[in-house]
């Protein structure tokens, strides 16, 4: 999302702002692009007025609004009278070692340019006090043309810094991640790829690396084609990309429910066979696996509490569908593994064993189970 600070035009002269673009990132909640959106509005509203003094209250306001939103998103605590100067180290240090792509990391020159940013701004707090607006004054105070484009200058200079730190943080937020997949959130194509890259998954704890295997293997599952093609063919392709956490819980979301109950999609069960086939720990996958496909029953889809004589025909031809393309599938696995593995499907548990859930309920844990 793109606000542009036009041209200003002070006294005889122009000094064209296109170039001061602020870039307020897209995984953003409303509320805090809404705050930042006035914030602009009201400083471009100086500029229409030729305000001086509001100028550099509109610019300190900006400045403290999204230090505010920096401190919020990364659920930090302020003091009760935390001053401006305050506010904003805080919330530049929140983001000052914050890894992503296209960020200069920890290169001395760019840091030392960042802290000379924030340095300007900070003294935003004192340069409104002088000449600003936001102060009842019994008379006007003597503003310059140069108090007024420094102000705003400094203003977009970091601004513009500090919301693009902000937007690596969230595209690396893997709870967030998760819960995008969970809630059945769009993924355009290379979107994945792009915050699977800012997560840096290869540094990942290893709980935290499985639980979003299983959330892409479950979205990949449930139909989504580019969750599939950038979290799952990837991890297939290029295995030592990924960590060996992250591919178990593939594995896990491929063939589970949110409630452990087998999922009725033949694709899903190739892909767990292609997965296993670049896993450097074949034997002791299988061995974790084998039991989880002989012992969980299978989803239904039924839209009441119990199922119509219809909806489990349907299921039970689905799992015999996905027994039988699991069974073909692991003719691929070597000799020594393929024998347990078809076993393990032979005894799946028939659709005798199952869990209703309606179509509603496909992307959150299911409200009724049942078993026979």
């Amino acid at each position: 999302m793109l606000r542009y600070i036009r041209c200003v035009q002070l006294e005889r002269r122009m000094l064209c702002m296109a170039f001061y673009k602020l870039d307020i990132p897209e995984g953003l909640g409303s509320k805090y692009v809404a705050s930042i959106n006035k914030q602009v509005e009201r400083l471009d509203l100086a500029r229409e007025s030729q305000d001086l003094s509001d100028f550099v209250g509109r610019s300190k306001e900006l400045v403290e609004c999204v230090a505010r939103v920096v401190i919020g998103i990364r659920k930090l605590t302020l003091s009760d009278n935390a001053d401006f100067g305050s506010v904003v180290t805080q919330a530049h240090k929140a983001v000052d070692r914050q890894p992503g792509r296209g960020h200069a990391g920890s290169d001395p020159a760019v840091k030392k340019m960042a802290q000379a940013a924030k340095n300007l701004v900070s003294e935003l707090g004192n340069l409104r006090n002088s000449v600003g607006t936001g102060h009842g004054r019994a008379t006007l105070p003597p503003v310059v043309e140069e108090q007024a484009l420094i102000a705003v200058d400094a203003t977009v200079v970091w601004t513009r810094w500090i919301l693009g730190r902000l937007d690596s943080y969230l595209r690396s937020d893997v709870k967030a991640l998760i819960e995008s997949l969970c809630k059945f959130d769009t993924f355009v194509k290379g979107e994945l790829t792009k915050r699977l890259d800012e997560i840096n998954l290869l540094s990942l704890w290893d709980k935290r690396a499985q639980e979003l295997g299983v959330a892409i293997g479950r979205r990949s599952a449930k139909g989504t084609f580019n969750v599939q093609e950038e979290g799952v063919d990837r991890a297939i392709s290029s295995p030592e990309q990924f960590p060996t956490a992250y591919r178990e819980g593939l594995l896990t979301g491929l063939l589970l429910t949110e409630t452990g109950m087998l999922n009725p999609v033949p694709s899903s069960v190739e892909l767990v066979v292609e997965l296993l086939l670049v896993d450097e720990n074949l034997n002791s996958r299988l061995d974790k696996i084998a039991p989880l496909i002989e012992f969980s029953g299978w989803f239904v889809k039924s839209r009441s509490s119990v199922p119509t004589p219809q909806e489990i025909t349907e299921a039970e031809f689905a799992a015999a569908q996905v027994t039988k393309a699991a069974i073909a599938a692991t003719k691929k696995l070597p000799k020594e593994a393929r024998k347990r593995r078809i076993k393990a499907w032979q005894k799946s548990p028939s659709v005798n064993s199952w869990e209703i859930g309606s179509p509603e309920s496909r992307s959150s844990p299911l409200q009724t189970n049942r078993r026979k």
